[in-house]
């Protein structure tokens, strides 16, 4: 279940790709390329921001 707002639904999202990628025995560091898929646009400069 995710938070409400775009920031806290970014945050988490996080949370669980580093948590997913630990488990692989892997990091964020290692993450060359992602894509975000918003519903709406206006929240773009609030996920990029997090």
């Amino acid at each position: 279940m995710f938070p409400e707002g775009i920031a806290k639904e970014t945050k988490q999202s996080l949370k669980n790709v580093k948590y997913i990628l630990e488990k692989a025995e892997s990091s964020m560091d290692a993450v060359i390329k992602t894509t975000v898929f918003l519903s709406d646009m206006n929240n773009f400069a609030a996920m990029i921001e997090v």
